[in-house]
C-alpha cells in the first residue's frame, strides 16, 4: 500500500517558494553578469584585432629622411638646401605681397630714395622704422616712416639688436594671459642696400642681392631666415651654410672698411676680449646650433616674429649690450656671422648629413667667409689639399 505524503502547510509552501525564487535569481545574476563581462572582453579584444589590421594596411611603413639632391629642382625638400634659397612651406609669389611685413633700416648717410620702389607692390607694409645713428637727416624714405635717433656704435647690427629689444615687443598683441606673434616677416636693411656688394673681393664678383619678394617668401618658409646675399652667385659653387666648428675659430684682428666715412672718433680698440667667433657666441648663451649653420653676410636679411621670440629676450640684450662697447669692433663682425645661427630653423640629420655629403672642400680664411661648404676643388681638379708651402689661402679637405 503507497505511502501517502502529508501535503505542506501554506506556511512551508511560501517558505520554499522564497528559497527558490532566490536561489535561481542569484543565479540568474550570476550568468548575467558572467555574460557582461564576456561581451567586454570579447568587443576589447576585437577593437584591438581591428586596430592591428587596420596598422598592417594604412600605417606608412618606416621610412629614413633622406635627401636626393642639396642644389637641384627634384628635390622638394632638400633641393634649395644648398644655396638657402628655397625650402618647405614657402607662399607663392602672388601671396608674397599680402603677407605683413615690418621694415627696418640702419642709416647712416645715404639717402634711402630707393625705398619706394623697393617696396612697390607690397599690400601689407605694417611699419617702417629708420634707426639713424651717425647725425645725418633721413632723406628719401617713405612718408609713413618712423625715425629713431642713437648713439653711433656698433654698426647696422647694434641698429638691428635695439630694435628687436625696444621696438619690436611694442609691435606684438599682448592679452592677459598670453603673448600672441603676429606672424609677420621682419625684414632688416641698410641704407647701403643698393650699392656695391662689398663681400665680392672675396667671391670674385659672383654674389647678387636678393629681391625683396624673395626675401619674404623665404623667411615665410619652415626656415624662418632668408639671407639678403646669394651666397651661391649662379654657379653654386659656395654654400650658404657654414662648417660650424670651422666657423667657430674664426678671429679678426683688424677690419679698415668704412673708417673714413662712418667712423665716429671713438679710440677704443677694434680686438675684444672674444679670441674667436665661438667665445663670442657661446657668451650669448643662446641655443646651441647644428653641426652646420646658415651664415649670412652683408647685413641684409628677413626672418619671421615668431623666430626672434624663439631667442630669450636676454640673448637679445646680451647682443646688443655687447655692440655698445664702440663702432668699428670685432663684435660687429662676430654678430655679422650670428644672425643665421640665431633664427634659422636648425637642420635635421639628413640635411647636414646631405649637405656634407655635397661639400669637397671648406673654406679657410680668417678675414673673410671662414668655414663655408664648397663643392668643388679650389686648387686643382684632383686635390683638395694645397701643397703645404703653397702661399695659398683657402680651403681645406672636409675629410
Amino acid at each position: 500500500m503507497s505511502r501517502r505524503h502529508r501535503p505542506l502547510s501554506t506556511s512551508r509552501y511560501k517558505y520554499y517558494k522564497c528559497i527558490l525564487n532566490l536561489t535561481m535569481g542569484v543565479a540568474a545574476a550570476t550568468i548575467l553578469v558572467q555574460y557582461s563581462y564576456t561581451l567586454i572582453y570579447l568587443h576589447q579584444q576585437a577593437v584591438r584585432d581591428a586596430a592591428q589590421i587596420n596598422d598592417q594596411f594604412t600605417a606608412p611603413p618606416a621610412v629614413t629622411k633622406k635627401c636626393t639632391c642639396v642644389d637641384c629642382n627634384e628635390d622638394k625638400v632638400c633641393g634649395g638646401l644648398w644655396l638657402g634659397n628655397r625650402y618647405p612651406g614657402m607662399p607663392a609669389e602672388e601671396e608674397a605681397i599680402h603677407i605683413k611685413m615690418h621694415i627696418v633700416v640702419s642709416h647712416c648717410k645715404n639717402s634711402l630714395d630707393w625705398m619706394p620702389k623697393y617696396l612697390e607692390g607690397f599690400k601689407n607694409v605694417a611699419s617702417i622704422h629708420v634707426i639713424s645713428k651717425c647725425g645725418q637727416e633721413v632723406k628719401g624714405a617713405p612718408n609713413e616712416t618712423t625715425t629713431v635717433v642713437i648713439p653711433n656704435v656698433g654698426r647696422c647690427d647694434h641698429a638691428f639688436a635695439y630694435y628687436i629689444t625696444e621696438i619690436l615687443p611694442q609691435l606684438i598683441t599682448k592679452t592677459a594671459t598670453t603673448t600672441t606673434y603676429d606672424n609677420s616677416i621682419i625684414v632688416f636693411l641698410k641704407d647701403t642696400t643698393m650699392e656695391r656688394i662689398h663681400q665680392n673681393r672675396v667671391a670674385g664678383g659672383r654674389l647678387r642681392h636678393i629681391d625683396l619678394k624673395s626675401l619674404v617668401r623665404i623667411a615665410s618658409s619652415v626656415n624662418g631666415f632668408a639671407c639678403g646675399l646669394d651666397l651661391g652667385g649662379g654657379n653654386g659653387k659656395q654654400s650658404a651654410y657654414h662648417d660650424a666648428s670651422t666657423l667657430y675659430k674664426q678671429e679678426m684682428t683688424a677690419y679698415e672698411k668704412g673708417e673714413k666715412d662712418y667712423k665716429n672718433g671713438d679710440v677704443v680698440p677694434f680686438r675684444s676680449n672674444y679670441d674667436t667667433f665661438g667665445d663670442f657666441y657661446k657668451a650669448l648663451n643662446a641655443t646651441s646650433p647644428s653641426d652646420l649653420v646658415q651664415v649670412c653676410y652683408g647685413g641684409v636679411f628677413a626672418t619671421s616674429t615668431e623666430h626672434i621670440f624663439k631667442q630669450d629676450m636676454n640673448v637679445w640684450r646680451t647682443l646688443e649690450k655687447a655692440l655698445e662697447r664702440g663702432d668699428n669692433i670685432q663684435e660687429g663682425h662676430y654678430t655679422e656671422r650670428s644672425w643665421g645661427p640665431l633664427l634659422a630653423t636648425p637642420l635635421k640629420p639628413f640635411q647636414i648629413e646631405a649637405l656634407k655629403n655635397h661639400a669637397t672642400s671648406v673654406r679657410e680664411q680668417h678675414w673673410a667667409m671662414h668655414g663655408t661648404l664648397m663643392s668643388e676643388p679650389i686648387y686643382s681638379p684632383t686635390s683638395l689639399n694645397p701643397p703645404a708651402d703653397s702661399p695659398a689661402s683657402g680651403t681645406h679637405n672636409k675629410n
